[in-house]
């Protein structure tokens, strides 16, 4: 086959740059995947790992050498059993092991993607919490990027229903990590009996979700180090995820707001119900805004089209009492705010739909952004609870003086200059912006520098779920907005006493180091 038809490969689903590679590889299991990274080890030879390319940060982008791509890792070391999805008819080795009646652990290979992991879960009676947006997802990219999604209001995203990793690192060592060795307030990480590196310290953004770093506190574990590390420091080639019982049904919301204020006020009334523990509450709150819902109408006309903003809300259900609780809970949050209209899922076919809608309007902006020949610029930051309203305010202004912009330089006709979703029960935001050409995608970035040392300001971070990858700003590291020199060179220090020779996905989170 010709170089042509791996062309997906040398980019991601953000377009954010178009990538280069001498040769690629499809590993079937572990021990090829070894092989591999060691030949390359010796040649002195780069490579980048790539999963099921549905990142937004470029993370899976080469920038030379090779490329192992990890579609075909579907098989799991040790025991394992044959599982056929019946929905995409892929098949995947793995095991369940039930620890109770309430905990099982389900070991899976990288490949296997999150809806996967949600039908199989389904279908043996157990329940995988995380709910990224990109369901087609590896699970591995997951891990490595510490996805979340939807869901986290309430169960947070994948690093705490990670139980066990399998890595090989930059030079084939193969390593089996467990979450049962805090690492404490020890200088030294001991990843295995012949492998340590340096303790990172330094102060993290105040805000509950935050991928601009590896995260280590005195609880992580040794494989915390990899989660969320955007595949700096080792491959992820196997995951034990923490599965519990779930609910007894699920019902899905959405609340058609006639203001962005109106929509921000029920999500305070969620947020305030959550951090006062006042059961139930919902595992999921999102904000979607005008242009969002107007893309959502197109594919279903019984959105009113009064509706200036959504909220999404998922809650768990595990009793009768919690059924009829939350019914008058909403009831009472709707009369308050004067919410007129909404929409309730309860049967699979019905939630599924409302997943459908929620999911086809990052589709629909990645289509528009294709279409205009020019990458999207996306936000991916959250700040502190306490200072949602200033940035919602914020992004909105400066926004709608975006689109005015755009369409005063060239009408916009029938498309949108920017959208934006909100994983809004985290204050964490997704701003789009959509420029046509070389113009408007360099005002994009002044917009988007601006923002980003706006929201540092405030105590957050630059990159809520999906990682930094290999964002640029100002010619350096997007992660040089988010930390001082002297936290990137902690990073640094790490990633050269795991990977020496600096072959392992260059340029991911850190830059390329020389």
């Amino acid at each position: 086959m010709t170089s042509e038809d791996y062309s997906s490969y040398l980019e991601d689903e953000a377009h954010l740059l178009i990538g280069n590679a001498d040769i690629i590889y499809f590993p079937k299991n572990i021990e090829e995947l070894r092989s591999i990274v060691i030949e390359a080890n010796r040649a002195n030879i780069a490579i980048t790992i790539s999963g099921g390319g549905t990142g937004l940060a470029g993370g899976r982008v080469p920038l030379g050498g090779w490329i192992i791509a990890t579609d075909d890792m579907k098989s799991i070391s040790g025991r394992s059993r044959e599982w056929i999805d019946p929905e995409s008819q892929m098949a995947y080795q793995l095991r369940l092991e039930e620890h109770d009646n309430e905990t099982a652990f389900l070991t899976v290979p990288a490949a296997m993607t999150t809806k996967s992991i949600q039908n199989y879960c389904r279908e043996n009676s157990w329940f995988y919490p995380p709910d990224p947006t990109e369901r087609t997802g590896f699970i591995a990219g997951n891990a490595a990027t510490n996805a979340s999604g939807a869901r986290s209001f309430k169960f947070g995203a994948t690093r705490p229903w990670v139980e066990k990793l399998g890595i090989v690192l930059p030079d084939g060592t193969e390593l089996n990590l467990e979450r049962d060795n805090p690492i404490g307030d020890a200088d030294k990480i001991l990843i295995n009996s012949d492998t340590s590196v340096s303790r990172p310290r330094f102060e993290l953004p105040s805000v509950r979700k935050n991928v601009s770093s590896p995260i280590l506190t005195e609880d992580s574990h040794p494989l915390d180090l990899f989660i969320g590390s955007g595949g700096m420091y080792g491959i992820i080639t196997e995951v034990t995820l923490r599965l519990i019982r779930p609910p007894s049904e699920i019902l899905s919301v959405f609340a058609y707001c006639n203001s962005m204020k109106q929509a921000i006020d029920l999500v305070d009334k969620l947020r305030e119900r959550r951090n006062e523990e006042m059961q139930p509450f919902p595992m999921t709150v999102e904000y979607l805004d005008d242009r969002a819902a107007s893309i959502m109408r197109n594919k279903d006309s019984n959105i009113p089209v009064s509706t200036m903003a959504i909220v999404f809300l998922e809650q768990d259900i595990y009793s009768d009492e919690e059924f009829e609780s939350t019914l008058e809970y909403l009831e009472v949050y709707f009369d308050q705010l004067g919410i007129e209209d909404s929409s309730v899922a309860q049967t699979h076919k019905e939630i599924e739909h409302h997943k459908y809608l929620r999911h086809i309007v990052p589709e629909t902006v990645n289509a528009q952004a294709k279409s205009n020949g020019y990458s999207k610029m996306g936000t991916d930051y959250s700040v502190p609870d306490d200072k949602y309203h200033d940035i919602m305010n914020y992004i909105k202004e400066l926004s709608d003086k975006f689109e005015e912009e755009m369409d005063k330089h060239s009408p916009l006709g029938d498309k949108i200059g920017y959208a934006m979703w909100s994983h809004s029960g985290d204050s964490h935001f997704h701003l789009n912006l959509l420029p046509r050409d070389d113009h408007e995608y360099k005002r994009c970035k002044e917009i988007f520098v601006h923002l980003m040392e706006r929201v540092v300001e405030l105590g957050g971070s630059i990159a809520a779920e999906h990682g930094l990858g290999k964002k640029e700003f100002n010619n350096k590291p997007a992660i040089y907005i988010q930390y001082p020199t002297e936290v990137i060179e902690q990073l640094i220090r790490i990633k050269r006493e795991l990977d020496p020779n600096l072959l392992l996905n260059r340029g991911n989170i850190i830059g390329v180091i020389n």
